[in-house]
């Protein structure tokens, strides 16, 4: 089952420019750190400027995930190393990475609006859509052939 995880930590004064030009400097996609963390459907970091309700700037780290939250919070911190340090350093009482996952678990915040994913763990969604694209190639590489001939296609690429 997929879910939703929203961490909200307060920025320290005067350190939003700093903190967005190093979140706007994270890889991104496949280089991406929630790339590299088991479990993740999509990640993200934004500098939340400040608003009438919020009257600091805020950082949020949100994510869709199917794995317990304490776990990929702990696994989102070993892809990060130091740099999970150099993001939240610019929050106020930020303890350091020995206390790191108690202080991004004790900063979640139930998030009032969801993004769509599929409810299926993040392996099964990458081999269906692996299987989508074997199909989508078999169907351009055999379009000119015979019914027969892409029937028996079929069955040497996958088996049936």
């Amino acid at each position: 089952m997929a879910t939703q995880l929203s961490v909200l930590t307060a920025v320290l004064d005067g350190q939003a420019d700093s903190l967005r030009s190093l979140v706007a400097g994270l890889p991104l996609r496949d280089g991406s750190p929630f790339a590299a963390v088991s479990g993740t459907h999509n990640g993200r970091f934004v500098v939340v400027s400040p608003k009438p309700l919020a009257p600091r700037t805020m950082l949020m780290c949100s994510a869709t995930i199917d794995t317990p939250v304490r776990q990929w919070v702990e696994d989102l911190l070993s892809v990060l190393g130091s740099t999970a340090d150099a993001i939240w350093s610019h929050c106020v009482g930020w303890p350091g990475l020995d206390a790191a996952a108690d202080y991004l678990c004790a900063h979640r915040v139930v998030p009032s609006l969801s993004f769509a994913t599929w409810d299926a763990p993040v392996s099964t969604i990458v081999e269906a859509l692996a299987l989508q694209t074997r199909l989508e190639q078999l169907a351009v590489r055999t379009q000119a052939l015979t019914n027969q001939q892409r029937l028996d296609a079929y069955r040497v690429e996958f088996g049936r």
